[in-house]
């Protein structure tokens, strides 16, 4: 895609949306820069306009978490709207916004994505913590620091689950297991 065609593109977003065509030039760049085809970039932008508008966050910010998860679970462009989806269902059945999801998620996502934890599971977990009053940046740290006890060998949960089950975490999850039934078998 030429440089014409992604003003156009640009232009035609702007007067749609209400948004400026800088900020949106900035996220175009920052969705590129992350990794989104050019190919795909336009359409990409305009999911990630859609859920800053829903997620009560800037463009910029809704580019930045989209690409992250995208990046770090290794999805193409094509799963934006799964994504996006995740991020605004985490936002509606949580106390949390996708604003603070975004400056938050980058944190954990590598932590979840090593442990076989899907984006899916992820956004449950923040959904449930912020419910019930926990903070996100505060929910943050207790999700990294339980998938960091369920996943290291040698720690207390670790050695229950695998005395239960014979098997460590990340592979009960990658066998279907959810986080919660997880729980619930060392419960």
């Amino acid at each position: 895609i030429g440089i014409d065609k992604f003003r156009e593109s640009l232009i035609n977003l702007s007067n749609n949306t209400g948004q400026n065509v800088n900020d949106l030039s900035e996220s175009l760049y920052q969705a590129l820069s992350a990794g989104v085809d050019a190919g795909n970039a336009m359409q990409f932008l305009e999911q990630a306009n859609k859920l800053a508008t829903g997620g009560f966050t800037d463009s910029t910010k809704a580019v930045d978490v989209l690409t992250t998860a995208l990046n770090a679970y290794g999805l193409e462009a094509n799963k934006t709207e799964y994504v996006s989806d995740i991020l605004v269902k985490t936002q509606n059945l949580g106390k949390t916004s996708v604003d603070q999801l975004a400056s938050s998620l980058g944190k954990v996502i590598p932590t979840a994505n090593a442990c076989n934890v899907g984006i899916d599971q992820l956004g449950a977990s923040y959904a449930i913590l912020t419910a019930k009053g926990v903070a996100t940046a505060e929910s943050t740290t207790y999700i990294n620091s339980m998938l960091n006890e369920l996943s290291k060998s040698g720690t207390k949960s670790s050695d229950v689950l695998k005395d239960l089950t014979g098997k460590g975490f990340a592979e009960l999850v990658g066998e279907g297991k959810n986080v919660g039934e997880i729980l619930n078998i060392i419960n």
